[in-house]
């Protein structure tokens, strides 16, 4: 322990460092994500350098909010302090159960008690630990009060903020104590005050088998673990954001879908790659299976009189995404726009929904999760690809669909794991076992995980590209497991989070996603004309004792594979994945002239119609330029939200880079776009400030909110001809031109 600051003299810092001596230096620090545990540290709270943390613009708990919750929060108003009188035998004695488990114990000194009213709350923990389970132990807290210093314990490592607090409504419940735990090493230890020892039980002699933490018995009352683990006093924090909560995600929802639904029969023609997937669906509605078509037969298609040959055809992607075009054909008819494009825009709708849940539970915040689904429901981008029947908006839907369950199983989880300790504490006297705390309990029972399960197998039986979504998901959910498991105290949280919840979910999920996946290929099972049935006849040794289909299936998909892996024929719409980021090269969908394609147009005008999958390019940057916001509030912060929004772009862009050759699009993005947008409203809230800041400062941050959503809004309008095929003229459509790539 590299520094001890005690601001009462001398004498009490020689005794407290004689008596500190003894405990182990830190071997070695890792730089992990922070969670809920304690007030976020503020302008009055000092971090290595001296330096406050509103010098960071560090992300207020009222953020989540943004304008809705006046409320101030909890705990604004100081902390419980200690009294003058500083025990030292007493202390001596917490060093000494200290050094027998070799722990480091952290003390606040100071002045006076807690304002009345302040101490004892039914959800408020007095002086409870911060427990963020590093392998250090940063500066504490600073006091509000006047002429009063809290003890100081550094180690001159970097900084790692509760960055958990980012984001969370001002009025959720924050425990008041102060002070880092090291729940890799040893249970958290509190004193509360340097007086109260005096009368506390001298520490159980070394080896005895009934040890225990010398955590206060509040710090593990059901309440209290569920503030610290969730930031709700009940664990269910949907209920505090009210009635909005419902209703403003299914206005957003009404709004996406009057703006994909709306003349989605135009143009009534075959656009883009609807020629293949479509008419695939077609074949798979009449067939079960994909059949081969006769060339330039779109216009005969349209008018409803094609059909296909008896011949299977070969299809390099997996069947769900046409059986759901397939489902939108069976409602509203195969013979016109509607019919093909309905699926497309029920997804594209729903995609819009499933993303304004997801921020409300990133952000805990209507306010925000409005920003999010608005910004879904106006972009470019999502509006076209809900309005063309091809497989990604398929894809980005399974995507948020997944993340948002893999939030659900992280919350729940939470729960179960802030009951069952307090379930252990209450019936061993109000603290839990030691042996209980090494590892943790084991949690049993997750059912969200065979959701996520069924999620991700129809993910990746859209397109293979979800596989990288159900690797970095997988992943993120037992990190989120060991992270919980470390801020509430467990001491082996990261082997335990290992073995007692990853492992498990491994055989929750990825059996039943493979299993999801397969099924989706029923028809093809089902129909032995089908491409690729009888492949392997002829296969001998051990692969003869697996069943013909599965090894027919098998071969399919190496074939398939490989075709994606070599695909590297030009095409005028390819872009680079570098591009990406910049919107630099958008598909042109459509574009008809009234000379060739009969466009209608006043006598003697010159009228188009295009439509092309260029996002919402304010938006877009905006998107990219919070990136690195994002990415910040990780690295720095270490803000589990940020974590999340990042693990999205991480599956859904990353992998691209490693294939430059490959011939790829620009609505490649649709998977990870969404959190782009998240990444938005996240820079977004911190523009906004937290509740605390001078009522200057708040409205400014609003305003610049307001204006840029406004602005949005408004770019969207501008775009939204060139989005739907609308009639324009050539000059209009080259004011839309911003880039020279985008024509």
């Amino acid at each position: 322990m590299r520094r001890l600051v005690e601001d009462h003299g001398a004498p009490l810092v020689a005794q407290l460092r004689e008596a500190l001596a003894a405990l182990p230096r830190l071997a070695r620090k890792e730089a992990l994500e922070g969670e809920a545990i304690g007030r976020q540290a503020g302008t009055g709270q000092r971090h290595e350098g001296g330096r406050g943390a509103g010098d960071h613009g560090d992300v207020d708990a009222a953020q989540g909010r943004l304008l809705d919750d006046p409320e101030a929060r909890i705990g604004d108003g100081g902390h419980a302090g200690v009294g003058d009188d500083h025990h030292i035998g007493a202390l001596g004695r917490v060093v000494h159960e200290l050094r027998r488990t070799g722990g480091l114990v952290v003390l606040v000194i100071g002045h006076g008690l807690a304002r009345e009213g302040q101490a004892e709350r039914a959800h408020e923990l007095v002086e409870a630990p911060r427990v963020l389970g590093g392998h250090d132990v940063r500066l504490l807290e600073r006091p509000a009060q006047a002429r009063r210093r809290v003890l100081e314990v550094a180690d001159g490592g970097a900084r790692q903020d509760d960055a958990s607090a980012c984001l969370l409504p001002a009025h959720t419940p924050q425990p008041t104590g102060v002070g880092r735990g090291l729940a890799g090493r040893v249970a958290p230890v509190t004193v509360p005050t340097v007086s109260a020892l005096a009368g506390r039980p001298s520490a159980p002699a070394p080896g005895a088998n009934d040890a225990r933490p010398t955590e206060p018995a509040a710090a593990y009352t059901r309440a209290a673990l569920l503030t610290r683990l969730t930031g709700s006093v009940t664990g269910r924090w949907f209920a505090t954001l009210g009635p909005a909560s419902i209703w403003v995600p299914l206005l957003l929802t009404l709004l996406a879908g009057l703006l994909r639904f709306w003349n989605l029969d135009h143009p009534d023609k075959l656009l883009f790659d609807e020629t293949y997937y479509v008419k695939d669906g077609w074949s798979m509605l009449h067939y079960g299976y994909e059949r081969e078509w006769p060339k330039e037969i779109d216009a005969t298609f349209a008018d409803g009189l094609a059909t296909p040959s008896a011949g299977p055809e070969y299809v390099v992607h997996p069947p769900l995404g046409k059986w759901l075009i397939a489902w939108g054909m069976a409602i509203f008819g195969t013979d016109h726009g509607l019919g093909w494009r309905a699926a497309s825009a029920a997804f594209g709708t729903l995609t819009v929904l499933v993303t304004t849940l997801v921020a409300q539970r990133l952000f805990r915040s209507v306010a925000l999760a409005a920003l999010a689904g608005l910004f879904m429901a106006v972009d470019g981008q999502q509006v076209v690809l809900s309005r063309v029947s091809i497989l990604d908006i398929f894809l980005g839907f399974f995507v948020m669909l997944s993340f948002y369950l893999v939030l659900v199983d992280r919350d729940s989880g939470r729960r179960r794991l802030a009951e069952a300790i307090a379930a252990n504490a209450e019936a061993n006297g109000g603290v839990p076992s030691a042996a209980f705390m090494e590892r943790g309990p084991r949690l049993g029972w997750r059912p969200w995980r065979l959701v996520l399960g069924v999620s991700l197998g129809a993910l990746c039986s859209i397109k293979w590209s979800g596989l990288a979504f159900v690797a970095i998901f997988c992943l993120l959910m037992v990190w989120w497991d060991c992270q919980a498991r470390r801020s509430a105290g467990i001491r082996r949280w990261l082997s335990a989070g290992i073995l007692r919840d990853g492992i498990p979910a491994f055989f929750y999920t990825i059996p039943t996603a493979l299993v999801t996946y397969v099924s989706t290929w029923t028809g093809w099972f089902l129909h032995s004309s089908a491409y690729g049935h009888g492949a392997t006849k002829d296969v001998t040794g051990f692969f003869a004792l697996i069943p013909e289909p599965l090894r027919d299936l098998w071969r399919y998909h190496s074939t398939a594979y490989t075709f994606h892996n070599g695909l590297t024929s030009p095409h005028p719409a390819a872009s680079n994945p570098w591009t990406w980021l910049f919107a630099g090269r958008p598909v042109l969908i459509q574009y008809d002239t009234a000379e060739k394609h009969g466009v209608p147009c006043a006598p003697g005008g010159d009228c188009i119609q295009v439509m092309t999958d260029l996002p919402n390019p304010l938006l877009w940057w905006a998107g990219t330029a919070a990136l690195l916001v994002v990415l910040w509030a990780f690295l720095g912060r270490r803000d589990w939200r940020a974590l999340g929004i990042l693990s999205g772009v991480l599956a859904g862009y990353i992998p691209w880079l490693f294939f430059p050759l490959r011939t790829g699009f620009i609505f490649y993005t649709t998977g990870y776009q969404p959190f782009t947008v998240l990444a938005v409203v996240y820079a977004l809230g911190l523009i906004a400030g937290r509740l605390s800041d001078p009522p200057r400062r708040r409205r400014t941050g609003v305003i610049i909110v307001l204006a840029f959503s406004a602005l949005v809004v408004l770019v969207s309008w501008w775009f939204w001809p060139v989005w739907t095929g609308g009639t324009i003229t050539p000059f209009e459509y080259r004011l839309r031109l911003w880039l020279p790539s985008w024509g």
